[in-house]
C-alpha cells in the first residue's frame, strides 16, 4: 500500500476512533498520527471477529514521534484488546512516548479467562510511561 499525505494536516482532529482491519492499520495508524498534531483522544476499537491474516504480520517501531503523542494526546482507549505481539508493541509505543498522558484505558475481549487477564494487565502496567500523570486502567 502506497499512501502519501504530503501536504495534508488534520489541525482540527482532536478526536479519533479506529477499527483495525486488515494487516496495514498500524501503519496507516501512524500515519493519522503524523498528521494530526492536535490529536487529545485516540480509541481502538475492534468490532470484526479475527480472522487469520487480518492482523499485521509484524510491526515496525517508527524512527520518529508524531508531534500528538509528544504534545497533546491525553486519553488512550483499547476495547476488546487481544493482547497479540502487535497490540502489545503498539500500546507500549504509545504509553512510551505520550508525553500529556492522562489515562490510558484497555478493556479486554471477553474471551480471556481471568487468569489471561491477570497476566496481561501485569505485562501492561510494567510497560514504560513517559507521563508521569498517566494513569492505567485495565478491564
Amino acid at each position: 500500500m502506497a499512501v502519501n499525505f504530503t501536504g495534508i494536516t488534520f489541525s482540527l482532529l482532536r478526536w479519533l476512533t479506529l477499527t483495525p482491519y486488515g494487516h496495514l492499520w498500524m501503519d496507516l495508524l501512524l500515519l493519522v498520527l503524523n498528521i494530526s498534531p492536535k490529536l487529545r483522544f485516540l480509541k481502538i476499537q475492534y468490532v470484526f471477529p479475527y480472522r487469520p491474516g487480518s492482523l499485521p504480520l509484524s510491526w515496525k517501531k517508527p524512527s520518529y514521534v508524531p508531534k500528538c503523542l509528544s504534545s497533546s494526546l491525553e486519553i488512550f482507549l483499547w476495547e476488546k484488546y487481544r493482547g497479540s505481539e502487535e497490540d502489545k508493541q503498539l500500546t507500549r509505543y504509545i504509553l512510551a512516548n505520550s508525553n500529556c498522558l492522562k489515562k490510558a484505558k484497555i478493556i479486554f475481549t471477553s474471551t480471556f479467562l481471568l487468569e489471561e487477564k491477570e497476566t496481561m494487565e501485569k505485562e501492561l502496567e510494567a510497560m514504560p510511561r513517559v507521563s508521569m500523570m498517566s494513569q492505567l486502567l485495565c478491564e
